[in-house]
C-alpha cells in the first residue's frame, strides 16, 4: 500500500504542477490589462468627444470582463454611432459582457470592411479600435482628433 500511496501522491502532484504551467501560460485576460478611464479627448472637428483612455493619453484595453465608467463610454459610442451595426442597443451598465463583447466585434468586423483593413476583429477595445471607430461627442459623434496623444 505505501507504494500505492506514493504512486497516488505523485500523480496528484504532476497533475497540479501541470495545472500551475497551464494557469501561467494562458493569456492575461484584458480586463487586468492598463486601465481605462473615462475622459474627454478633441475630435477631428474641434468638439469633444468621450472615450475611453488610460491616466495620460486615450491609448488603454478593455475586453471581457472590465467593469468602469470607460466601459459605460464604450457603450454609449457603440449605441449611438453604430445603431445600425449593433443591433439590439446596449444597456449603459459600465459592464463588458458578453453584448458589449458582440456589439464591438460587430463594429470591428464593419471598419475593417470600410476603410480599415488592418483593424483586429477580436472584441477587445485598444488603439487600433480606438483610432478606427466614431465616438459619442457633444452633438453626433466623431473620430480622435490625432493619434499623437
Amino acid at each position: 500500500m505505501t507504494g500505492r500511496r506514493f504512486l497516488v501522491r505523485a500523480l496528484v502532484g504532476l497533475v497540479l504542477a501541470a495545472g500551475s504551467l497551464l494557469a501561467v501560460a494562458s493569456p492575461a485576460s484584458a480586463s487586468s490589462t492598463p486601465y481605462c478611464r473615462y475622459g474627454a479627448w478633441m475630435s477631428t472637428s474641434g468638439q469633444r468627444i468621450y472615450i475611453a483612455q488610460s491616466w495620460n493619453a486615450w491609448r488603454c484595453w478593455m475586453g471581457y470582463g472590465a467593469h468602469s465608467s470607460a466601459v459605460g463610454a464604450l457603450q454609449q459610442s457603440l449605441n449611438r454611432c453604430y445603431k445600425g451595426v449593433i443591433g439590439t442597443t446596449l444597456r449603459v451598465d459600465n459592464s463588458y459582457g458578453p453584448r458589449t463583447r458582440a456589439a464591438l466585434i460587430r463594429t470591428q468586423r464593419y471598419l475593417r470592411y470600410h476603410g480599415f483593413p488592418y483593424l483586429v476583429v477580436d472584441g477587445v477595445y485598444g488603439p487600433q479600435t480606438a483610432l478606427a471607430m466614431r465616438h459619442k461627442a457633444v452633438t453626433g459623434c466623431d473620430t480622435i482628433s490625432h493619434p499623437g496623444g
